[in-house]
């Protein structure tokens, strides 16, 4: 596994690692209607490109493909997906510790995300605290996640 940084040629990739993480990979813990309103009906590659560019990504590689991604906005935690047939093979770990070195090295003390049910007990295993649940509405659709923090 190499990280790197995203470039505008990974918007087809990240699009579709989201996409599959979301449908397939929260499937125990959201609705179909759920998993749509959040995902979309299909992958976006022009929306990741837009957002790639605005925004610094991490991409985790497995022999040459990405196959997770992650991002930091500020103090906030904004992203961490890793394709479903990757799971369980250390990627979230290793974007998750780069982005706390590199918030470090940028003097946060502490950080915000917003995990979804999927995404808490990971999070809580890397010593993040919950702090509230949080609502979200996207298409139309209220989603229930998870406000924590967790210092550096």
């Amino acid at each position: 596994m190499i990280l790197r940084p995203a470039v505008a040629e990974d918007a087809a990739a990240i699009a579709h690692i989201f996409h599959d993480a979301v449908m397939r990979g929260a499937a125990q813990e959201y609705s179909l209607e759920e998993r749509r309103a959040w995902a979309g009906p299909a992958p976006n590659p022009e929306g990741w490109r837009a957002r790639i560019v605005s925004q610094s990504i991490l991409v985790a590689d497995v022999q040459g493909h990405p196959c997770g991604f992650a991002a930091l906005a500020g103090s906030e935690f904004d992203l961490l997906f890793v394709h479903p047939d990757h799971t369980g093979q250390g990627l979230a770990k290793a974007l998750h510790g780069e982005l706390l070195t590199q918030a470090k090295k940028a003097g946060r003390a502490k950080l915000t995300t917003f995990a979804s049910h999927t995404a808490r007990p990971f999070f809580e295993k890397q010593g993040w605290k919950m702090v509230r649940s949080n609502c979200v509405k996207r298409r139309g659709v209220v989603l229930n996640n998870w406000a924590m923090t967790r210092s550096i």
